[in-house]
């Protein structure tokens, strides 16, 4: 077997019967003069500008001063510099020249103003071509030679609501609207109008499509571009339909649609975003507008980096209009992107809901409950509409010992009749156990209340995919539409039909939906086939779906408002937990509800069937402003490579990150630190012991916080009702601060030194045939000396009064000795001495916090530079390899798929076998692995061919976790745990021809699953078809080609039915 090696790269091709071997390819070592650091560390990618060796020097006589056509330009420009030898400066001699603080003030450029920016030519996609361009060696550069910018809030500007929008707006002559527009929608059109970045932060169906349509109007207008980006796919193409239906010329890119890319108006993901910015920066030209709906997702940790790429990438020359409902940091996210885009970003709010809320609790069966007055009553008001919350508490109606709540519900009784409760502690089983769900009378009990009280359409959130599908099938005796409705669903499924084969129209996924559907009754999630879910859509947005369950996903961006919103739970699995939903979800999904125009209000129902939730979670969950959005900005291969590649560096990338923007530099925290240090005694700890600090006090907070509302429920039967009041003088106000520091060192100085109090008891009987429970969240009590002894007497008073004895619950044992050690440090110290002392200390904590950050940046870089210098990507001077070049336009798992084509891991297999093996790569269900490694997958059934190519590929994996491990990355994607076997087989049938009937998927999965993976593996196909180009490997290009072929069929690549 022929084998071509050189310095750079090896290839191996095995010949077929009757082919000629291609020839390895020849990347030659980097030139001498370029090899001249034999240390990398930190940035060696993070360089800033200079020619870098492009293009020949002019001689100063050359330059011109006056632009033709113009009176006057420049001066004459100063003489280059003369070294020590006397000879004139080469611009390799400025690389390694040491930058001054004047050079350091200045941000590199990073939006390619100094690029050509002309596509490529088609000769260019040769590796031979592409090496002969000479490449620039950047500057290796210290962390603290990199200045941050400084942070200036100057650059968000907010609009008061209030304010007069200007005259004129909307601009006739450019859009007009069929009906009124808000205060703030004019406000925001104004300055579009102006040509300003600006920021919209406004609830769910406010409006703010309305300014994002005027924004493309207005571009278009002016005969510009205007770019729209969204964060999934599905919303790209309801957008694409709604947008195409209003504007002559529009198009589309996403992974898997590509329509009319060149038009003036264009759809797209943020990754297209991203890779236009990197790879194919003409698309950008004429770029008047970006519009970057749901920007929150920037909060997002697996994919809200890349909203950060994209919004420093872009040119400062182009306008930014951002849209988000939940932003609570506007005018910190504001300041930032108008900071490293030196233009002020204006921050438009709403701050009340056109169509307000009210929350409410579904208890059951209204025979069962009972209001204050002793009524039968279903649903019980927790938030009003005007956001006051209610006292009214549902009863039950039968008296019994115990939580009588959660007592009597058959879910409970089974999950208790089967050991529940075990989940993974002690003694459980091991698996997670997920809440138990409401029973087929409640939901049907629900259902029939929704309709008679006029609120329907509904979504209902459910915890997952299966409850989902269970829950519909459960309620197969409702009937919600009439006749006429029936007629109408089934006209839209027999056109919609039209577009199936004849064997997809006879999956059971497409009768069953078939026959919920004309029931009134819909599904929506990540399993299902993309077909349906728009199926599910279009008949919802036409008022034929009346209850629709659904799951999370549908709450991120698509246009789908209803007249109530309902959860089955507020808890929910985030992949490696059970947790409370977070405020900002919660608001993004119960957002939802009230239709503008149509709802005088909206509603949202909780289910409380069959466990009531805790009810402090329940106000935090559902009152509490959402959590500010943090900056989830990481260095990927992906950027380093592509930021090498086009000659840009990527310093101002990480420091114009919202993580580091306006950071000191290392430095200057240094400085700060022993400043502090100097003048506050309170701040003289180490770093440990400044971190063990802060985490106390944040503990102590939390654990006074938890046992002052106690949720530890007495649980005695009383027929008392005990009240503790305790006067004292008003409050001082809090004074105002910014420093979350200050707060937290009040908070646990407060803690320390409660205030004392003079509790006064009285009691008082009820009605003798009242049962009520009384527990210490019913309890009102105010602190004496130690946060439970005004509880404690108070109990005790309770107890004589009551038939049986009540035993106060005791303070935590974490929390006394928590006071114990907190009190060790500052024994004798007054309230105010102590709050001094500790904001001192928690300052030093931050400024210790920083430098470890900024430790974090540099050793993480300096890792990666060395992980890729290994494998080849880049040679030892920072210079991008031929292999690296290659590497740039692979867009998904980068280091995997580079490493499968250039170690020849793909050989000897056919296209079905190809796109099977690949299928591990491209998978999109996320399966638990163990702490101790993943088992080897089950290949016994696989053709020998494909369980070789498992094998390679999982050599290849671990080789790459082991070069990242030996370099220090740890915490980066493990490779080889993150590959998915589990649709090889499935795959492996739909290539070779096989009905998505007839395929065979594991229990776990569905076909949506399989749908979705095949459309991530023909983006991965494209990426191992573009380097078997690249890399002249005929043979490999034609088994990718077959193996497009081959995926690329039926219901799965069906184009969506928003750009039909």
């Amino acid at each position: 077997m022929p084998e071509v090696s050189r310095d750079d790269l090896t290839f191996r091709e095995t010949p077929v019967e009757g082919s000629t071997v291609a020839e390895g390819l020849v990347v030659p070592p980097a030139p001498a003069e370029f090899c001249r650091f034999d240390d990398i560390s930190f940035l060696d990618v993070l360089g800033g500008g200079g020619d870098g060796g492009r293009g020949d020097i002019l001689d100063p006589d050359e330059y011109l001063t006056v632009a033709p056509g113009l009176s006057g330009g420049l001066e004459d420009p100063p003489p280059p510099a003369v070294g020590p030898a006397g000879d004139a400066a080469t611009p390799e001699d400025d690389l390694l020249t040491p930058l001054t603080s004047d050079d350091l003030s200045r941000p590199a450029d990073v939006t390619g103003a100094d690029r050509d920016t002309s596509p490529p030519d088609a000769d260019d996609e040769g590796m031979d071509q592409v090496l002969e361009v000479a490449e620039p060696v950047w500057p290796v550069l210290e962390t603290d030679t990199v200045p941050p910018p400084r942070a200036e809030l100057g650059w968000a500007r907010r609009v008061d609501p209030g304010e007069t929008p200007p005259d004129g707006v909307p601009d006739p002559d450019v859009r007009t609207f069929e009906f009124e527009l808000d205060t703030f929608q004019k406000q925001a059109i104004g300055l579009i109008e102006r040509g300003e970045n600006v920021l919209v932060v406004a609830h769910t169906s406010a409006g703010k499509t309305a300014i994002a349509e005027y924004a493309i109007a207005r571009a278009l207008a002016d005969g510009d571009r205007v770019i729209y980006t969204s964060p999934v796919k599905a919303l790209s193409n309801q957008k694409f339909c709604e947008l195409r239906s209003q504007f002559s010329s529009v198009g589309i890119l996403t992974g898997d649609t590509q329509l009319n890319e060149d038009a003036p108006c264009l759809i797209c993901t943020t990754e297209i975003l991203r890779s236009m910015l990197y790879n194919r920066p003409w698309l950008t030209e004429r770029l008047r507008t970006v519009v970057l709906d749901e920007v929150h997702y920037i909060d997002q940790v697996d994919r809200g980096h890349i909203w950060e790429e994209c919004l420093i990438l872009l040119p400062p020359t182009v306008s930014l209009l951002m849209l988000s409902a939940t932003v609570p940091n506007a005018m910190d996210l504001a300041a930032w992107v108008g900071g490293i885009k030196s233009r002020p970003v204006f921050v438009v709010s709403c701050p009340n809901r056109p169509v307000p809320l009210e929350h409410q609790l579904y208890t059951g069966p209204a025979q069962e409950w009972r209001d204050a007055n002793l009524q039968p009553k279903r649903t019980f008001t927790v938030l009003d509409h005007n956001g006051i919350f209610s006292n009214d508490k549902p009863r039950r109606r039968h008296s019994n010992h115990g939580n009588a709540n959660q007592r009597a519900h058959p879910r409970l009784q089974q999950q208790r009749s089967r050991g529940g409760g075990g989940g993974g502690g002690r003694g459980g089983s091991g698996r997670r156990q997920r809440p138990p769900s409401p029973t087929q009378e409640d939901w049907g009990d629900l259902v029939r209340h929704m309709e008679s009280s006029c609120l329907l359409p509904a979504i209902v959130f459910v915890s997952s995919r299966r409850r989902c599908d269970s829950t519909v099938a459960v309620l197969g005796h409702l009937d919600l539409t009439s006749d006429e409705e029936k007629q109408r669903i089934r006209a839209r499924l027999r056109m919609l039909e039209t577009h199936l084969d004849s064997g997809d129209r006879h999956l059971n996924s497409v009768k069953s939906m078939r026959e919920f559907l004309l029931r009134g009754l819909g599904v929506h999630h990540a399993g299902m086939l993309p077909f349906l879910k728009e199926t599910v859509e279009l008949l919802f947005q036409d008022g034929l779906v009346k209850v629709l369950f659904a799951t999370e996903t549908l709450s991120i961006g698509i246009n789908m408002p209803t007249r109530t919103v309902v959860f089955d739970s507020l808890i929910k699995f985030d992949g490696s937990s059970e947790r409370y939903l977070l405020p900002s979800e919660y608001i993004q999904m119960s957002g939802r509800a009230g239709r503008r125009g149509k709802d005088q209000s909206g509603t949202v129902i909780i289910m409380a069937v069959p466990r009531c939730p805790d009810r402090a979670k329940l106000h935090t969950v559902v009152s509490t402003p959402p959590d500010p959005i943090r900056s989830q900005f990481r260095l990927t291969f992906f950027m380093l490579l592509n930021m090498l590649s086009t000659g840009r560096g990527a310093a101002s990338v990480v420091w114009n990150s919202f993580a580091l923007w306006g950071r000191s530099s290392p430095s200057e925290v240094q400085a700060q630190l022993e400043r502090l240090r100097n003048e506050e005694v309170g701040a003289r700890l180490s770093a440990t012991d400044a971190t063990l600090l802060r985490s106390q006090c944040e503990e102590l907070v939390a654990l006074v916080q938890e046992e002052r509302v106690d949720r530890n429920q007495l649980e005695c039967t009383q027929h008392t009702v005990l009240t503790l009041s305790a006067p004292r003088d008003p409050p001082p106000p809090a004074e105002p601060t910014r420093e979350p520091d200050r707060e937290l060192a009040r908070r646990a100085a407060a803690a320390l030194r409660p205030p004392l109090l003079r509790p006064e008891v009285s009691a008082g009987r009820v009605a003798a045939h009242e049962e009520m429970t009384v527990g210490w969240a019913d309890v009102e009590f105010y602190l004496a000396e130690s946060p439970w002894s005004a509880c404690a007497a108070a109990v005790g008073r309770l107890a004589e009064l009551s038939e049986g004895p009540v035993a106060p619950p005791p303070e935590s044992q974490r929390l006394t000795e928590l006071r114990r050690q907190l009190e060790g440090r500052y024994p004798g110290m007054e309230r105010e001495e102590i709050v001094h002392t500790l904001e001192a200390a928690l300052a030093a904590d931050r400024l210790y916090t920083q430098q470890k950050e900024l430790g974090h940046w540099n050793d993480e870089t300096s890792a990666m530079m060395q992980v890729l210098k290994e494998l080849g990507y880049v040679d030892s001077s920072g210079r991008v390899t031929g292999k690296g070049k290659a590497a740039c336009g692979v867009g998904y798992r980068q280091l995997l798929v580079t490493e499968l084509v250039c170690n020849n891991a793909l050989d000897g297999l056919t296209s079905p076998q190809l796109a099977a093996l690949l299928s591990a790569v491209s998978h999109v269900l996320v399966v638990a692995t163990t702490a101790q490694g993943r088992e080897e997958p089950d290949t016994a059934r696989l053709p020998a061919a494909l369980r070789e190519g498992v094998v390679r590929m999982l050599k290849i994996a671990r080789h790459i976790d082991n070069v990242q491990e030996r370099n220090g990355l740890h915490t980066r994607t493990d490779e080889e745990m993150s590959l998915q076997f589990e649709l090889i087989e499935a795959v492996l049938d739909w290539a070779s021809g096989m009905e998505l009937r007839n395929v065979r998927l594991p229990r776990e999965s569905d076909q949506g699953n399989l749908c979705r993976t095949l459309q991530r593996l023909d983006e991965t196909l494209r990426d191992v078809r573009d380097l078997a180009v690249t890399l002249r490997l005929p043979r490999l290009q034609s088994t990718v080609r077959d193996a497009l072929v081959a995926i690329r069929r039926g219901l799965p690549f069906n184009p969506s039915i928003y750009t039909m």
